[in-house]
């Protein structure tokens, strides 16, 4: 569910976001009882917005309930009487973009965590490789070149 005060601070504009199949059928309920004035748009690809305005004298809680064959969801909205507009009100935006938006930021995130392992995973493969070419330069140094005698093999006479 969203909310939007109007500019002039008159009503304030409630959504019910509904995804569903079949189209589920949208109740709308207050501490009054049912609101009936509501307006929908298209059912698109199992989805669709039901909204009502309403200009409270007294903080109310709304309730919006779908309900098809297979489910029924229930969410419910606290909204005030007070006609401030709220700044911090969501935006009406499409679940699309909330889920675009929503895969960017993962697809961002695996990206800087995968850059920050490739960096990790050659410092350490630096630093291996700089532990051994020293220790290998320092045991060469350690060696004296020794020259181990033949044994030479007399024949033996039968």
């Amino acid at each position: 569910m969203t909310k939007r005060t109007s500019t002039d601070g008159s009503y304030k504009m409630i959504a019910c976001h509904v995804e569903g199949f079949p189209k589920p059928a949208v109740q709308w309920t207050s501490s009054g009882g049912v609101i009936n004035k509501t307006e929908e748009t298209k059912y698109v690809n199992g989805k669709f917005i039901s909204k009502i305005k309403i200009a409270p004298e007294e903080n109310v809680t709304l309730t919006c309930i779908a309900e098809n064959q297979l489910e029924r969801t229930v969410t419910s909205l606290n909204v005030s009487a007070i006609s401030i507009p709220e700044s911090d009100e969501p935006e009406e935006k499409s679940d699309d973009n909330r889920e675009n938006v929503n895969d960017q930021a993962k697809l961002i995130v695996g990206i800087v965590v995968g850059l920050l392992l490739a960096a990790l995973i050659a410092g350490v493969a630096y630093w291996l490789y700089m532990k051994k070419s020293k220790s290998a330069s320092k045991h060469l140094e350690n060696l004296s070149v020794t020259t181990i005698p033949e044994n030479k093999h007399r024949p033996t006479e039968a």
